[in-house]
This record gives C-alpha cells, structure tokens and sequence, in this order.
C-alpha cells in the first residue's frame, strides 16, 4: 500500500510539472515513472550522488553506496544463503571463492564500526 501510495503521488507530481512547465516539458520519458521536474529522466549516477551528500550531511564515516552492495552479500551469506543464490541476486556471472566471502564477511561481523 506504501509503494502504490507513492508512485500515485510521483504521478500526480509528473502531471503537475507537465501542466507547469507546458511545451518545455520533455515528451520522451513520459513512461518512465521517476523523472525529474522537466520530465528528463534521471541520471545514473544520481543515487551515487545523492547518496554522498547524505552521507557527508549527517556525519557518517566514508563509504561509496556500492559498498553496500558488498555489505548485503555478507549478510545473505551469513544468513545461510548459497554462494550460488547471492551470485544470482548479485547478477554476477561467476561466484568468487566461498572462503574469501566467509573471511570477509567475519571482517565485517568483528569490527566495531557497523
């Protein structure tokens, strides 16, 4: 119900900026569902982006959003997922060494900082 409530306000917030900005509006990703005020669409490395000055704004110690790409495919392993079935989420096309992924993932589970 959260997910449909709010792509009906991202709807309700595209037409609006349809209707505001006219004829500048761009027509080209109108079946996109997230774009951006001029109907552009958004740039792939907005999250990467955004994610830094959320990261920089509230103090948090230096990280890149892909670490936590790494992050999650500790838990799942820890979590008594196959090295198969993270691979498959991960969408690589070779799983890694499950020795290395258990020495990372005790890295991770010892230190103090998470």
């Amino acid at each position: 119900m959260i997910l449909r409530n709010k792509l009906l306000e991202m709807q309700e917030a595209k037409k609006k900026w349809q209707k505001l900005c006219g004829n500048s509006y761009m027509k080209d990703y109108l079946e996109f569902v997230y774009v951006d005020e001029l109907g552009d669409r958004i740039k792939p490395d907005y999250i990467t982006q955004s994610f830094d000055t959320l990261i920089s704004k509230n103090g948090f110690r230096d990280f890149r959003f892909h670490d936590l790409r790494h992050s999650c495919a500790g838990f799942l392993l820890a979590n008594g997922m196959s090295m198969k079935e993270v691979q498959d989420i991960r969408s690589r096309t070779k799983a890694r060494n499950p020795v290395v992924s258990s020495l990372c993932w005790r890295r991770v589970r010892d230190s103090n900082s998470c």
